[in-house]
């Protein structure tokens, strides 16, 4: 979820009905990702919704290019980092614009766990271990324990080259090393299912 929302009394009780879907949800053990709020330092800790459903989720924030905490998400605690910007010189759309924010790094985290889901269900599967091992990561405290222990502190910046670069030997290519590369993040996940 990119966007926060805040309690202004009018909107209380579709709150509580948001809160309600967002916990049972969870209970099914779809994974949560929400972003911090973009709204500078002087916010303190005021999250909003849906961080503030109470449902267990990721609460991720914007990160500068070096891996640092945004300016933008203040005071905030994040379970997660990922860059906040998005260089439209990486892609081929004519004409975009640089968008940034709480909002991409959220983007990203989803799709960090998407990879990580991914990687494990593509992992060696003795007598459905695979599938297994998908489903154990696919509880939030799993995931949880995984990224902590992927992430750079204190920061908590996930940084992807370390996990998901070729190696030498691949000749950069995805087809001759992907696996290479799924099997060596699969021994980090493996360790936490």
């Amino acid at each position: 979820m990119s966007w926060t929302i805040d309690d202004i009394g009018s909107n209380s009780q579709d709150l509580v009905k948001m809160s309600a879907a967002l916990l049972k949800a969870s209970q099914q053990n779809i994974l949560l990702f929400c972003a911090a709020k973009d709204v500078g330092a002087d916010h303190g800790q005021n999250y909003g919704y849906p961080k503030k459903s109470g449902a267990p989720m990721f609460c991720v924030g914007g990160a500068t290019a070096s891996g640092q905490k945004s300016g933008n998400i203040g005071k905030q605690e994040v379970d997660l980092l990922c860059p906040e910007s998005f260089d439209p010189m990486e892609c081929e759309a004519q004409n975009a614009e640089i968008a940034s924010g709480s909002s991409i790094a959220t983007a990203l985290a989803v799709g960090l766990a998407g990879l990580l889901l991914y990687c494990v269900g593509m992992g060696e599967d003795i007598r459905g271990a695979a599938e297994r091992n998908r489903g154990d990561l696919q509880k939030h405290e799993t995931m949880r324990t995984t990224l902590l222990e992927m992430v750079e502190l204190p920061e908590k910046y996930f940084a992807a080259p370390k996990y998901f670069t070729l190696g030498p030997s691949a000749c950069a290519s995805w087809q001759e090393g992907g696996k290479e590369v799924i099997e060596s993040v699969n021994k980090h996940i493996l360790r936490y299912v």
